[in-house]
């Protein structure tokens, strides 16, 4: 039976439009520090309880608000920062739509205490569920504290769907540094359970470069800022600067990219499709670059009202050329003074086929060998003969050819082996105690990350102890890997979101090799190779043969020294 049709109350309405907007603790955060950022604050603290469930708290030194503007800024569409459609092209404000109060007082008990530097005392508004409860005086400084408690007490459902305490929390640590990097200029103190989680203090530097890096090395990551170069450009009211990774420092996924325009943390797909184009051909396609980029438009060229939360930016039609060319000349300006432009040598290991000088006293060099030499599968016979080894090639005869077997490339194809048979049976890899521990440094997300990961991180074969902020010990690896690579692996398995396979391999590159080979260490390597390859057939693609003709052994031994003329006598 249908129902008649019947407006909606305001509460529900409320309720309604808070789905929309406030989808947990970290909508509620983002929003209450934006408001921050708006007053003109210097100093902002959050202090989160249970994820921030339980309680939001966000206190600023900002501007405050009068006893009227406090009344009012609870209901939906009030607000200070936009009064007619035109200023949406002139926005300076990180808020605008007087909407996200409303939304989360109405699904919260909800306080706020504010003071202007002119008012002899605080004001007090305390709420629940968008009805005020109480409202009076208060004491405190110049600046708004508003306390969330008890998010989606009256909306059940929607806290149901909430994710885990430590889950939240590393979440609302995120959406702050993300917030800190775009104004270095303030300071910000993140609490957990009554308890500092971190703080990103202001730079003393004097130049902005410096204080963004420094802003940008403390909160988000350290390796960014030492390992890779800054950008910057400028043309007429476009300016663009930054950081940005080498082609050859890459991650499987977008978490270490941040593009900030006119303040904003934000997607824009205009800006986004020119900077896969660039990095296109100089690294693989399953992975991205890093970068911090700091992006100046004119208000009138971006739309930043086509997102709920604002976290999308769209550029007009009109000056989408001309943003991508001027993004694509400051990029290529970068990158060609920085690196090679050949696509970035980022396959799983050299290739195994190399060319022989005998000039060189039989030794491997580095040239490529002929083109018409081929690849050899994982095949074996007892009819294999072992002549030598040269360098960390071994060189067998089998029938009527010559094969080059790539010792280090074995070691490898053992270690994916490893790593396949720990995954699939679900039974630890092996590890290794060391004898003096190694002390890392991360960065505070990535601090987070190795936390949260402690179960996967003991599979794999790690021990590490933990030394708040952002430091740690390794105590034990995995078996296979070198310790100069222990970094690489953790960080691969913290930000991995790559399948079982691509993983394998993409932990195999960083296997223990040696680089010398005795005959009896070769002979060893490839008995064992020998004998697990026939078990794992998915993996011969994982070539390690290089197929030698006669036709390709007499163009090495070819010499292309000048002959010298006999003497007549």
């Amino acid at each position: 039976m249908n129902k008649p049709i019947a407006i909606l109350s305001d509460s529900l309405i409320n309720k309604i439009k808070a789905g929309e907007v406030i989808e947990s603790p970290i909508s509620v955060v983002k929003e209450l520090v934006e408001n921050s950022i708006d007053a003109g604050a210097s100093t902002i603290l959050v202090s989160i309880v249970h994820g921030g469930l339980d309680e939001v708290l966000v206190s600023d030194n900002g501007s405050g608000m009068s006893k009227r503007d406090a009344s009012l800024c609870m209901q939906r569409h009030a607000t200070s920062k936009l009064f007619s459609f035109p200023d949406l092209e002139s926005l300076q404000t990180m808020g605008f739509r007087g909407e996200a109060l409303a939304a989360i007082s109405s699904i919260s008990k909800f306080e706020i205490i504010t003071k202007r530097l002119s008012d002899l005392h605080a004001t007090r508004i305390y709420s629940e569920g968008s009805k005020i409860v109480a409202s009076g005086t208060a004491a405190r400084e110049c600046g708004t504290s508003i306390r969330v408690q008890n998010l989606f007490y009256n909306v059940p459902a929607r806290k149901s769907f909430q994710k885990s305490k430590t889950s939240l929390t590393r979440a609302v640590s995120y959406e702050l540094r993300k917030l800190a990097i775009a104004y270095p200029e303030i300071h910000f103190t993140l609490q957990s359970d009554h308890k500092e989680l971190w703080k990103a203090e202001v730079s003393k530097e004097s130049d902005n470069n410096l204080i963004y890096l420094h802003r940008v090395k403390n909160s988000l990551s350290k390796s960014l800022v030492e390992n890779g170069f800054t950008i910057s450009r400028v043309v007429g009211a476009l300016s663009l600067h930054g950081i940005i990774s080498s082609p050859r420092l890459t991650r499987p996924n977008k978490k270490e990219q941040y593009l900030i325009i006119n303040r904003r943390v934000v997607s824009c797909e205009e800006i986004e499709t020119v900077l896969k184009d660039i990095y296109s051909t100089l690294i693989p396609s399953n992975q991205f670059p890093c970068f911090v980029l700091y992006v100046s438009l004119p208000p009138s060229f971006i739309d930043v009202n086509v997102h709920p939360q604002k976290r999308l930016i769209k550029v007009r039609v009109q000056e989408k050329s001309e943003i991508q060319k001027f993004i694509r000349d400051a990029f290529i300006e970068a990158l060609h003074g920085s690196v090679d432009w050949k696509r970035a040598d980022l396959t799983l290991v050299p290739s195994p086929t190399r060319g022989l000088d005998f000039s060189q006293s039989l030794t491997f060099r580095d040239t490529p060998a002929a083109s018409h030499v081929t690849e050899k599968q994982l095949t074996f016979s007892i009819q294999d003969q072992i002549i030598g080894v040269f360098n960390h090639y071994l060189l067998l005869k089998s029938g009527l050819h010559l094969l080059l077997f790539d010792l280090q490339r074995a070691q490898e194809f053992l270690c994916l082996i490893a790593i396949t048979q720990a995954v699939s049976t679900k039974k630890p890899l092996e590890s290794q105690s060391l004898l003096l521990p190694i002390h890392l440094e991360w960065s505070l997300h990535e601090f987070e990350w190795l936390q949260d990961k402690q179960p996967r991180l003991a599979f794999f074969g790690f021990s590490l102890e933990l030394i708040p902020p952002d430091r740690s010990k390794i105590i034990a690896i995995p078996a296979c890997i070198h310790k100069n690579h222990i970094k690489e692996w953790l960080t691969t398995l913290i930000q991995d979101t790559m399948d079982k396979r691509a993983l394998a391999k993409q932990l195999a590159r960083f296997t223990k090799k040696k680089s010398i080979f005795t005959v009896f260490d070769a002979e060893v390597l490839y008995d064992r190779v020998e004998r697990v390859s026939h078990n794992y057939p998915g993996l011969l693609g994982f070539s390690l043969y290089s197929e030698l003709s006669y036709e390709t052994i007499a163009q090495l031994f070819q010499t292309h020294s000048k002959t010298t003329k006999p003497t007549e006598k």
